[in-house]
């Protein structure tokens, strides 16, 4: 075997004569095809499902972003943009997202793969079918299935172009270095917007970076200080009309974090999780990472019966791919809560590559940029999910098509075999096997609904105009019925709504309700009341005197109707009861149907007014 590698070290970038031989045409057959076949399910499902807690509270935030003084994440100013050029259409919206995460990991792994090449290669095509094999890996993040954009998917579309930066930014100021270093600071800037503590670790990161890869020259340094600082002062003009106000409503949002008690203070961000497999995710685990090993190594021999069994191996991956994306989708492989982590198996795989190349002392020497990229790539999973109040290891598996990347850059960079991307081929097609898995995973339990996404068969409207989401049964009788009452009580949409309920901002997304205070006020926490109280302190008399009312009277996370007595309103003597409905079974991930209420307001809006500004008043005596 180690023969057959050196033989095929002597070969150029991607092929030696410009043509492709029959073994390398059926592996590309292989990527291209699972590559497509995974993208069709996935865009295929696309508008299915809508969950009313996390991803409504998504849906209110992009639909009009400028309602709110403060924000923890600013990412609904980013896709509102994308909202309007999808005509405010949430189904649009989301095949825009989805296609956008996986053209830049796409041009992620291209950009490394180039790069890493001590060869410039004349055909470029396959390396396009390879990078987006392995660009399938970001739509990781869809294994619960949350597919409305939110500040995740905006924290991993920001690595993404950082990665894209690192990979093209060298110490010389060429044009394609030039875009790297300014990619970098488009990333930095995003990331911000997205997650600010996913922003502040980067800085660390990039001056380790720098460091570790010889980068230290202070003018291309400035290019994404600068572009990050401008685009910022630009996104505080555009949002708060002054940098002051911007930092005001970063100060506001710190301090409603810490009030709420919802596990955000610095001390709870800090620290290290655990994770455990089970027995069967050890042996799916060391399975998968052999599989795509041995693949990879059978590809880079001279041998054609060798070849033909890397071809037989590789085409046995691809119908495991076929199976499960438009197969028997009822058969689910259920591996755990940390069953994303099972994509370290590509990663590893990459890693042995390299130790074999190495130990067998026929591999090049690696550039010391790119150790430093794959150690970058190894932590920005973490970074990806630092700031979440759940077990960093499961967050960061939505981010694991970094791992694969850094295994990917190992495995190029220290080997030089047969076709070098055709090496590559079988531990992006294990990626997308466990993507699949994950993927399957998310459409038969979606993250709380009450059934299969292929068990949805109701289609309900809840865009003006474009394509409609798919729901479930009950889902779907529980948003007509929702539209059809609020409809005959009077309610129009663009209506100031407070949501009382503390988990059914969706239903306010649907009603195409200005949901006032933030968009989404959770309950269920220590300080739940305490931030309602202060977000809506913060709304004009004016508004709060017009606001709707949407309660859950007996709701197992209701914000109390006493926070009225706040701008001088009482529920039984300033609103009136217009309309009530019970909640779908399993809405916000609760089995049990519960009563919900909207109270429209019956006082003049002098009256309303002027009662509120009373009550302010005795407030801060």
């Amino acid at each position: 075997m180690g023969a057959d590698m050196q033989d095929a070290n002597k070969q150029e970038y991607g092929i030696v004569d410009r043509r492709l031989n029959g073994s390398e045409l059926w592996l590309l057959s292989f990527a291209a095809g699972s590559t497509l076949l995974l993208l069709g399910w996935v865009l295929r499902y696309g508008n299915y499902g809508f969950e009313f807690t996390d991803e409504g509270y998504y849906a209110v935030w992009i639909r009009n972003p400028f309602l709110y003084d403060w924000s923890t994440t600013q990412f609904g100013f980013i896709y509102h943009p994308l909202y309007l050029m999808a005509g405010g259409n949430l189904s649009i919206l989301r095949w825009i997202n989805l296609i956008i995460t996986f053209f830049l990991a796409s041009c992620a792994f291209y950009t490394a793969i180039k790069e890493s090449a001590s060869h410039k290669s004349e055909v470029n095509w396959p390396i396009f079918i390879v990078s987006a094999s392995f660009g399938v890996a970001s739509l990781a993040y869809l294994n619960l299935w949350i597919a409305t954009p939110s500040y995740n998917t905006l924290a991993l579309q920001a690595l993404l172009i950082m990665a894209i930066g690192f990979a093209l930014s060298e110490s010389v100021p060429t044009r394609s270095s030039l875009l790297g270093w300014t990619l970098i600071g488009v990333g930095a800037w995003l990331a911000f917007m997205a997650k600010p503590p996913t922003a502040v670790l980067l800085v660390p990161c990039f001056i380790l970076y720098i460091l570790l890869a010889g980068k230290i020259k202070f003018r291309l340094v400035l290019i994404p200080a600068c572009t990050a600082a401008i685009l910022l002062l630009l996104s505080a003009l555009v949002i708060d009309g002054s940098l002051v106000g911007f930092v005001q409503r970063l100060r506001l949002a710190a301090e409603f974090s810490n009030l709420s008690g919802a596990g955000y203070s610095l001390h709870q961000l800090l620290r290290l999780d655990e994770f455990e497999f089970s027995d069967t995710e050890r042996e799916f685990l060391a399975a998968m990472t052999a599989v795509a090993f041995i693949v990879a190594i059978l590809t880079a021999s001279t041998r054609p019966w060798l070849k033909a069994c890397a071809c037989l191996l590789t085409g046995a991956l691809f119908g495991v791919i076929c199976w499960q994306s438009w197969g028997s989708e009822q058969t689910v492989v259920r591996l755990g809560k940390f069953q994303g982590l099972m994509l370290w198996a590509p990663a590893f795989a990459g890693g042995l590559l390299a130790l074999v190349a190495l130990i067998g002392r026929y591999a090049r020497r690696i550039p010391l940029r790119f150790v430093a990229l794959a150690l970058i790539f190894l932590v920005f999973p973490y970074i990806y999910a630092f700031g979440t109040n759940g077990n960093y290891w499961q967050a960061a598996s939505s981010a694991a098509v970094f791992w694969i990347l850094a295994g990917v850059i190992a495995a190029r960079c220290a080997t030089q075999g047969g076709g070098r991307w055709v090496g590559l081929i079988p531990l992006s097609l294990a990626a997308q096997v466990i993507v699949a898995l994950l993927l399957q995973n998310g459409m038969e339990r979606p993250y709380r609904q009450n059934q299969a996404l292929r068990l949805h068969t109701s289609v309900v409207a809840v865009d003006p105009s474009g394509p409609p989401l798919i729901v479930s049964k009950e889902y779907g009788a529980y948003i007509d019925e929702v539209k059809v009452l609020a409809a005959q009580a009077g309610f129009t949409p663009r209506t100031p709504m407070i949501d009382l309920t503390g988990q059914s901002p969706g239903i306010l997304y649907v009603l195409r309700a200005e949901s006032l205070g933030y968009p989404w006020i959770a309950g269920g926490y220590p300080g739940s009341v305490a931030v309602a109280r202060g977000s809506l302190g913060r709304v004009s008399c004016s508004q709060l005197g017009n606001a709707w009312l949407l309660t859950e009277p007996e709701g197992p996370r209701a914000i109390p109707t006493t926070v009225l007595e706040d701008w001088g309103g009482n529920l039984d003597g300033d609103y009136e009861l217009v309309a009530s409905w019970r909640t779908a079974a399993g809405a916000g991930d609760y089995k049990d149907q519960r009563l919900q209420q909207l109270y429209r307001p019956i006082r003049s809006d002098s009256s309303a007014t002027q009662a509120c500004t009373i009550a302010r008043s005795d407030r801060k005596r």
